[in-house]
């Protein structure tokens, strides 16, 4: 199944609900298409509107800490402002590091950008700079905070402020969110899921924005627009979840075999696709084998919802059940093969060649004797010390929970 493609409608197109139309049930006045009308009447930001509206984000921010300084009782100020300090450290752990990674990968950088990672990576140097800022912040929220010429009435519309540039930059980067999404297409996941998750990074790329640096908003929104929607996809579009990591390996491997079946005309082999990626052929095979998704046997496949795909799997056993049986059989050769480990060579050669486990016809023992070069004897005194072992093993309840079904 292939996510549908969201189109934002242009800021002049008209809009406007035909009469007929109103208080219906209709492709029109779904919930996805009135939230692309909605986001398509907000007009975009220039750069140098991205960078007023950071200013007051950032100054509503520092006016919100402030007043919750002033604000709290005197035993929770100093508790209050450690934590603030530890905030403005972390940040700017992130925000430094994030800087050189954006410098150096650029916007398609989807890799994480999260704090954990960042601190393994600590430098000397880097963890001095963000300690020297994180002092110089908490002083000055300290001196604010205990500046009774500073009205608080004068910081609450600051923070209000702050608050509404936050919310007016979100709105105006909604539709870049949406043709991010739409890059990605997921089994069980719908593209409303992907912008969904993709607001989340969008939100936290706002908070996180520096201006300084001279980069428009949508460079840098894009990494965390990217990050939040794979985790999405990691978290929900598979029945066995999947790491971070890997999710990103295999959307770039699999944007790749795209683009290479596009030029080429035929599918990539996982040799040239292991030379593309410049990764081991080894590696391909098995991201391609872990991307494979599950498929329920409970599914619905119609829209009543009465038909499940286990209902159409073809059952010709004598009791209606071949496929529960294919799959008890080979469950109980998987572990019947784990026991055979615990036993010595030969002793887990001559039940093999006994009893068929190694998908072979049962052999009788003087042949076995004759092909390992053994006596019958002692043939028959392996097979008796082997199934002994067995029996009295705690390892062979798994087989005998098999043979009491």
């Amino acid at each position: 199944m292939t996510a549908e493609i969201w189109e934002v409608p242009d800021e002049n197109e008209n809009r406007t609900v035909p009469m007929a139309l109103a208080g219906r049930e209709t492709s029109y006045l779904d919930s996805s298409k009135l939230y692309l009308n909605d986001i398509g009447r907000v007009a975009l930001l220039t750069a140098e509107q991205e960078v007023d509206l950071a200013k007051t984000i950032e100054s509503g921010l520092f006016a919100e800490r402030v007043l919750e300084v002033r604000q709290a009782a005197d035993e929770d100020k100093e508790r209050l402002l450690d934590g603030l300090g530890r905030s403005i450290y972390e940040a700017t752990i992130v925000r430094l590091q994030n800087r050189t990674k954006l410098q150096s990968n650029g916007a398609d950088d989807s890799t994480s950008l999260e704090k954990s990672s960042v601190k393994k990576q600590l430098s000397p140097e880097l963890d001095k700079q963000a300690k020297r800022e994180s002092d110089e912040g908490v002083a000055i929220i300290q001196q604010y905070a205990f500046n009774k010429k500073i009205a608080s009435e004068d910081l609450a519309t600051i923070a209000d402020m702050g608050r509404a540039a936050k919310s007016q930059m979100i709105e105006a980067n909604l539709r870049w969110v949406v043709k991010i999404a739409n890059r990605y297409s997921e089994p069980g996941l719908e593209t409303r899921d992907h912008v969904q998750d993709g607001n989340d990074g969008l939100i936290r790329a706002v908070e996180k924005f520096d201006f300084t640096r001279g980069y428009k908003f949508s460079t840098y929104s894009e990494a965390w627009i990217r990050q939040t929607i794979s985790r999405g996809i990691a978290d929900r579009a598979r029945a066995i979840r999947l790491p971070i990591y890997l999710t990103d390996v295999i959307h770039k491997m699999k944007s790749t075999a795209y683009k290479m079946e596009q030029t080429d005309g035929i599918a990539p082999s996982p040799e040239d696709l292991a030379k593309a990626l410049k990764m081991p052929v080894k590696t391909v095979v098995h991201l391609q084998e872990v991307s494979r998704n599950v498929v329920s046997l409970n599914i619905s496949i119609n829209e009543d919802g009465d038909t499940e795909l286990g209902d159409l799997l073809v059952a010709s056993g004598r009791d209606g059940n071949e496929v529960e049986e294919t799959v008890l059989s080979k469950d109980m050769q998987t572990a019947v093969r784990g026991l055979l480990k615990n036993l010595s060579e030969v002793q887990a050669q001559i039940l093999s060649m006994r009893y068929g486990l190694d998908g072979e016809a049962p052999k009788s023992m003087q042949l076995i004797a004759n092909t390992l070069g053994l006596t019958r004897e002692r043939v028959v005194t392996i097979e008796r010390n082997a199934l002994k072992r067995l029996r009295g093993g705690k390892d062979g309840r798994a087989c005998r929970e098999f043979l009491r079904d």
